[in-house]
């Protein structure tokens, strides 16, 4: 985030707002995480807890499914989401702008693609 020269005054740290933004776009980046099972219970603590926002309820013929995303952020625009898929629950922190469509396509890649015995 600074840049340290060899000046002989004491002025030795530079403020530069490129390397500030690369530096907590990072900060996002590692923030993000991978999408975890969790109970009922902690997905309706969580529910009662936060300050939520972009609460999402979808329903299909295949799909029974609700999101939520947490209105604290974790880092920069980075926050908790939690997610329902028929009867099991999720945790994960991505991006706010994320989408419901988004969010069911992450659980499906990433958990639910891995079990054979997936009921929705």
């Amino acid at each position: 985030m600074y840049q340290t020269l060899n000046y002989t005054n004491t002025d030795r740290m530079l403020w530069d707002a490129e390397a500030e933004h690369a530096y907590w776009l990072a900060q996002e980046k590692k923030s993000i995480t991978a999408p975890v099972e969790i109970s009922v219970a902690a997905f309706h603590d969580a529910a009662g807890r936060y300050l939520s926002a972009n609460w999402m309820y979808f329903f299909d013929e295949n799909t029974d499914s609700e999101s939520f995303m947490s209105a604290d952020m974790v880092c920069g625009n980075v926050t908790d989401i939690y997610v329902r898929v028929g009867a099991r629950y999720f945790h994960f922190c991505d991006r706010e702008s994320c989408t419901h469509q988004a969010i069911l396509q992450r659980i499906t890649q990433e958990v639910l693609a891995k079990n054979t015995n997936v009921q929705m």
